[in-house]
């Protein structure tokens, strides 16, 4: 008893206790609530119009998540130098320079969809542009709020993350539903460009405060952009592998499948994001025990473990009980996409456990797969183009192409041999890293 007592204490006094729970809780109450957002937006809308809706989000995740990811990992890694420094100043100049650049990035990202919105509306079979124009702001928001949290990340303001993240999606959540069920489609992206916007506004309050006073910053580009091109390109097939077909779907078939298909999709996307934490912990962690010249295959081992669990049991669930899982998800009028589901669940599973391991290989620096990971999102891609006859073979190409991309995250994977330990932790030194904790790129 008092052993666990003392546990107990020294846990809560434990900053990585304190900002993984913070995190975590903030990771999932968002999740919970976006698929919250979702089960009641697919309600409001009905089959067509939703399938409308996911087809218009899944654009907007496929060309805005890949990009932010990067440049939130970028962001999250100066705003820690800066830190172990304590260059109060220069922290607030990076998050002037963050918020600046992010929403000119939004604009344009606005201005060139308005441009396009009268052909993406041709290729989705829209009858009108206003959608496609709500999204061109909703794209914007997508990669301006991640690169705001790396700051966040970066400094271990944990607190003001999971708040980030939380407005969001709660005010998602009231609005969406609301504006749907008054004006359709267009209701709901107006929803989720409310919730978004109100994030942004917060993160705008709260960087600000990082100091009293900005100076000059100077960041190290050409190094920054050469270090991050393999693991751009990881992320970016990743996370294409991930929202591609939905768009196909819409534009190869009719309304009333693409919206059975995006109910399936949601299912699928729910087990995805259960499993979500487990890169955000693998990759710090294999970095950490590389430096230090111990072995990481036991890291890998439980993270494989942990994910297979959890796929195994969804794909046990989506087996017995297809039609009641999608039910309860999206509602009654979708259960006739309780066929899709198990492959669908399948396909994400797959595709989850290989996001693992790449960023399980990532923080080891081993970036061998990169090739044979963007062969295989290429190749599955022009699988589907050719041979989408009917939704079976969709999901069949979707199956095997997310099983082979696990397989090619593996490349390379049994040389468990560390440079680190034989030439001891100096040779892979924190001053080693173009992000060192000094002042270098910062003038």
């Amino acid at each position: 008893m008092i052993a666990l007592r003392a546990l107990t204490v020294r846990a809560r006094r434990s900053d990585f206790v304190r900002h993984g729970l913070l995190v975590f809780v903030g990771m999932m109450s968002a999740n919970g609530l976006l698929f919250v957002f979702y089960s009641f937006v697919s309600r409001a809308l009905g089959v067509e119009q939703y399938g409308i809706l996911i087809s218009l989000m899944s654009a907007v995740l496929l060309v805005a998540v890949g990009p932010a990811t990067v440049g939130a990992t970028i962001v999250a890694r100066l705003a820690a130098d800066l830190r172990a420094v304590d260059d109060r100043a220069r922290l607030r100049r990076l998050g002037d320079v963050v918020t600046s650049s992010t929403a000119l990035a939004g604009v344009v990202a606005f201005i060139v969809v308005g441009l396009l919105a009268g052909p993406i509306a041709r290729y989705l079979h829209l009858t009108t542009t206003i959608p496609v124009v709500l999204t061109g702001a909703a794209l914007g928001l997508a990669f301006a709020l991640p690169v705001q949290r790396g700051l966040f990340q970066g400094t271990e303001a944990f607190g003001l993350f999971a708040v980030s993240l939380f407005i969001e999606a709660a005010a998602r959540v009231v609005a969406g539903p609301l504006l749907a069920a008054r004006y359709g489609t267009d209701g709901a992206l107006i929803g989720l460009c409310v919730g978004s916007f109100l994030s942004w506004a917060y993160n705008v309050v709260r960087l600000r405060r990082f100091g009293a006073e900005a100076v000059r910053l100077r960041l190290p580009f050409r190094h920054i952009f050469a270090t991050s091109a393999n693991v751009s390109l990881a992320v970016l097939s990743i996370n294409v592998l991930l929202f591609y077909d939905v768009i196909f779907v819409r534009h190869y078939f009719s309304s009333l499948t693409a919206g059975l298909y995006g109910a399936a999709a949601l299912v699928g996307r729910a087990v995805y994001t259960i499993i979500g934490f487990l890169p955000t912990i693998v990759l710090p962690k294999a970095s950490a025990r590389s430096h230090s010249g111990h072995r990481t295959g036991s890291l890998l081992t439980m993270a494989l473990g942990t994910g297979g669990a959890v796929v195994a049991a969804a794909l046990l669930a989506t087996a017995f009980a297809p039609r009641l899982i999608v039910v309860l998800l999206a509602g009654r009028a979708f259960a006739a996409a309780d066929g899709f589901v198990l492959a669908y669940t399948f396909a994400l599973g797959a595709l989850a456990m290989a996001n693992v391991v790449a960023m399980y290989k990532i923080g080891l620096q081993r970036f061998g797969f990169v090739v044979p990971l963007v062969g295989v999102a290429l190749a599955e891609i022009a699988a589907v183009t050719i041979w989408h006859a009917t939704i079976g073979n969709v999901l069949l190409i979707l199956c095997l192409g997310h099983a082979l991309s696990l397989a090619a995250v593996f490349t390379g994977l049994p040389d468990r041999r560390l440079k680190s330990a034989s030439a001891g932790p100096a040779a892979t030194a924190p001053g080693d890293s173009p992000f060192s904790s000094t002042r270098e790129g910062v003038s």
